[in-house]
């Protein structure tokens, strides 16, 4: 699918217009599972699940880069921290780890979801989080 370069410093995507290597690097990736995904007719959208069996792999590294590679190709992203064990999303966002999300909506089916997403203007009118919520 595409390499990412193994860089010291900052590994994380600071601005959807940045044109680092490591960026460029996770444009690439995007673009190749992009074309990999289902075309369908329909308004549905797609899931990209980044998984892995061990602890501290960078899967949420490389979730939220790579949701930050689709919004700079122009795609609409909703990133969900699912992450219940060890939740690591917030801390892109200098979020708190309590903030309401997936599991209060759970919990609460009733709710209303449109309370827990959240829209990220400062990377891209396209882009939005829910993170995992409060245990």
């Amino acid at each position: 699918m595409g390499g990412i370069l193994r860089l010291k410093g900052d590994k994380k995507f600071n601005d959807v217009n940045e044109r680092s290597v490591l960026t460029e690097s996770f444009r690439i990736l995007a673009t190749n599972v992009n074309y990999m995904l289902p075309k369908t007719k329909s308004s549905l959208g797609n899931v990209v699940y980044v998984t892995s069996g061990k602890i501290s792999e960078g899967k949420s590294l490389i979730a939220y880069n790579l949701s930050v590679a689709f919004t700079s190709i122009n795609k609409k992203v909703l990133l969900i921290g699912a992450d219940l064990r060890s939740p690591e999303i917030h801390n892109y966002f200098s979020m708190g780890i309590n903030t309401k999300g997936l599991t209060d909506y759970l919990q609460h089916p009733d709710s209303n979801w449109q309370d827990i997403i959240f829209n990220i203007i400062k990377i891209t009118f396209k882009y939005f989080l829910l993170l995992k919520g409060m245990l």
